[in-house]
Formats: structure tokens, sequence, C-alpha cells
């Protein structure tokens, strides 16, 4: 090990000690009590001169699913390695349903973890986000190297042969512990600003856009580190400017300042949540009083994202053209009724149906869900469709 080396793993091993770091390469390992093994030989405790693989994994993890051979292979080839899997948050007769069903392909221990305690001692106390992931742990009792599956193969030979050096999968580990440290202070103020939100809405709700309006000002000062929150005030300032005396312009100005930074952001997503939000803040009562600035805006802008997304449809997946797509014709349907081009309306409606009939389900959620979801959407839309041409069939003037 070179000095650059011994001096990187001194100062992790130092952090470690001290309590004030997550857990990382060269802490000592946690203790290691799952509630029981499904298969193979159950390990108790973590003996040192044994080279241990803690990979966490889950019955309903695809990329788990394929890193099983791979994992299999790692114990065929290091008979000495003990490779366990554990499964947290998943009852044992699940776990146990699902090794019987692959068989031997499945060549490791695995071990139940049903109340998510070995979960909180290692992954979560490295402030490790996902899985599959994989713990080494070195001869010597402590943390050799943490990561995914995938990239394993190299750092554990080297740990095997003694010749690894950690240094720069500790800089990798670090820098990603300490992104996750941001987002989870981020997360925790989103969340905070989602209350003020909440509190605000019930105010508008009771019809009082004044305060509404002075409480969403001091939570744009309050939660300027909460970027999604930010966003909502705005967004909220503007409705209530559309519904006070002499605020209209002000809220046409921070109209356009948001459609500009969407539209740029080349986010098709951003820009129709955008302009649901623009077109809830134009939709007054009666229809006379709509604000046709923010209802042109809003065409506009789903018009400009409509363009875009054909141009970079060859970046995209399948499934992100064809949501987007349904999304932008179903807001231009709205947008167009708002304005009285119920014609349009109509037509960009009749689209987003039958994109939406010819969408598959998201792969990401469950079956059933997604089912529900889509059906009703699409009653939904074909609702729409039916409003629109009955507004198509009234003269104009009328």
């Amino acid at each position: 090990m070179s000095r650059t080396a011994l001096v990187a793993a001194a100062l992790m091993y130092a952090a470690a000690a001290r309590g004030d770091e997550p857990l990382t390469i060269g802490s000592p390992a946690p203790k290691f009590e799952p509630a029981a093994f499904v298969r193979g030989e159950p390990v108790k405790g973590l003996a040192k001169g044994t080279v241990y693989v803690v990979e966490f994994s889950g019955t309903q993890c695809a990329p788990c699913l394929k890193c099983i051979p791979d994992l299999t292979a790692v114990q065929k080839k290091y008979k000495d390695v003990v490779l366990v899997s554990v499964y947290s948050g998943e009852p044992e007769d699940a776990v146990r349903a699902y090794v019987a069903k692959h068989g031997d392909k499945i060549g490791y221990r695995v071990a139940t973890d049903p109340t998510g305690a070995v979960d909180k001692a290692w992954t979560e106390a490295a402030l490790r986000v996902g899985i599959p992931d994989v713990f080494v742990v070195g001869a010597d009792g402590r943390i050799a190297w943490i990561g995914r599956p995938w990239d394993m193969a190299g750092p554990l030979a080297q740990i095997i042969a003694g010749t690894f050096d950690p240094q720069r999968d500790a800089v990798r580990l670090k820098l990603e512990q300490r992104a996750e440290q941001q987002a989870r202070r981020v997360r925790a103020r989103e969340e905070k600003a989602l209350e003020a939100y909440n509190r605000i809405n019930t105010q508008i709700i009771a019809g009082k856009p004044a305060d509404a309006l002075a409480a969403t000002e001091a939570a744009l000062k309050e939660y300027a580190d909460a970027p999604e929150g930010v966003d909502r005030f705005r967004t909220t300032q503007l409705y209530l400017w559309v519904r006070l005396p002499g605020k209209k312009a002000a809220a046409h100005e921070r109209a356009a300042e948001l459609a500009v930074a969407a539209k740029l952001s080349l986010d098709v997503r951003r820009c129709y949540r955008l302009a649901g939000d623009l077109l809830n803040a134009a939709d007054l009562e009666p229809p006379a009083g709509r604000d046709l600035v923010l209802i042109d805006l809003v065409i506009a802008l789903l018009e400009d994202a409509n363009d875009f997304l054909e141009r970079y449809t060859h970046t995209r997946t399948k499934q992100y053209v064809s949501e987007a797509r349904i999304n932008l014709y179903w807001w231009l349907a709205r947008a167009r009724h708002l304005r009285g081009d119920h014609d349009a309306a109509v037509r960009r409606a009749e689209e987003a149906v039958e994109l939406l009939k010819a969408a598959e389900p998201d792969p990401r959620r469950d079956p059933s869900d997604a089912k529900s979801e889509h059906a009703a959407r699409l009653k939904r839309f074909t609702a729409d469709v039916e409003t629109y041409k009955k507004a198509a069939e009234v003269p104009k003037g009328k």
C-alpha cells in the first residue's frame, strides 16, 4: 500500500472511531444479525480472518435479479469468501418462495431482515440509496469497499490479494455520501415547505386571498432553499395576483418568466405541469373573466414543447415520449377550449384519447394500480371530448 493510501486509510479509521462520519471504508463492520437464513449455513457474527460480501437485495428488484448469476459466480470462484444476500423489509415466507423459485441459480447464502434492522445498521448508516448494494468486509473486520455488485469484481480480487488501495473508492464514497446528506437536508426543507403550501391552500379555499398572498410572500423568503417549494409558491403568488386588484400585470410578467424558464429547460413535463398551473389561474368565473393573456401563453408554450419533443424523440424512452404527448395534447385541448377554439380542442382531446388507449402501462408501477389509473384517465379524457364537442355545437356569441 502506498504512503498516500496509508494516510487516507488512517484518516478514515480516525473519522470512523470519532463517530462523526457515516459508515464508510475503514469503519468497523456493524453487527450482522439477520432474522433467519433461508439458504446456506447461518453466519453467526463476522469473524476476523474471513472476507465477507454482504449484498442487500429485494424480491421485487429487477437489477437484483440480474445480479444473481454474477454473485453465484463470485461465490464459486472465491470459496473462502462468505457471500450473504440480505432481503430487508420483506416477510420470510416471501423470501423463501423467491429463493425456491430461482433454485440453484442462487449459489450463496440468503438471509432475511423483515424488520429492517440489518438494513438500518448497514445501508442507512452508510447513507446508501437503492438496491442492489454491496459491502465487502475485509479480514481485519473493517469495511473494505461499498458499491454496486457490477462494480465489485476488481476491488474484491484486490482485497483478497491484499493489494487493494482504498483511496479512490473512499473519495468516491465520501462524495456520494455528502450528496445524499445534502439531498436529505433539501428533502426535509421541501417537506416543511409543502406543509406551508397546504396551509396557504386552506386560506385560498376559505376565500382569504389577501391573507394567502401575505403567507405566500413570507414562505418565499423562509423556504428559499427548497427549489420545489419556491416553484409552488411562485405559481401560487401568480394565481393570487390574477385574483387581486392591480396585480394582473405582475401575474403576466411572472407567467412569462416561468414559461421562458420551462421552455429553455427542454423538459416537456415541466412545460405541461406549468401549463396546468397557468390554466388553473386563468380559468376564472364567469367565462368572460378568463385571462386570455395567460391562456395564449400556455398555448404557445405547449406548441413549442410539442415541437422540441418531436426533435428530441430519439433521445427519450418510448414510455417518456408517449406520456409526454398524451399530457401535452390533453392540456392543449383544455387551453383551446378555454380560449373558445372548441373544434381545435376536440381534435387535440381525441388525439390524447387515442394515444392513451395505445399506451403501455408503466413497468415501474404495480400492474393493478396502473390498470385502474389508466381506466380512470381514459374515462376523464373521454368525458372531456364530449364536453368540447358540446361547446363546439353552440353558436359563437351565445
